[in-house]
């Protein structure tokens, strides 16, 4: 069982890729990271999958509580995953995305 411990060693995250409109022109919803090693860059509302959580469930969650969306329709995109994106690690990604046709508000907070 030892020369598997390395396979679980990588973390799970999700983004989502959120399109909307203002006014006619199309946008994408970013947030402002708050933590290391992005912090203060502009990201995709994302963030790790808890170990019991499925990835569907992790990008609602996600979105709702770095953005204050709630009842988004995300599909399931793509997965990324090569070994050296990340400095902290192994990261593999699924990206999640959604359009939406009348214009989102968002509340007004800081994004972690």
């Amino acid at each position: 069982m030892k020369e598997l411990e390395v396979f679980f060693k990588s973390a799970l995250t999700v983004d989502n890729v959120i399109f909307g409109f203002d006014e006619a022109e199309l946008k994408i919803l970013l947030i402002k990271r708050g933590e290391e090693p992005y912090s203060d860059e502009w990201a995709l509302p994302g963030h790790f999958v808890y170990p019991s959580e499925d990835l569907e469930t992790a990008a609602v969650r996600v979105l709702e509580e770095m953005t204050g969306l709630r009842n988004v329709y995300l599909e399931q995109v793509r997965t990324f995953g090569a070994a050296n994106r990340h400095p902290f690690g192994r990261v593999i990604t699924t990206a999640y995305f959604s359009v939406s046709y009348t214009h989102l508000t968002l509340p007004t907070k800081r994004i972690v």
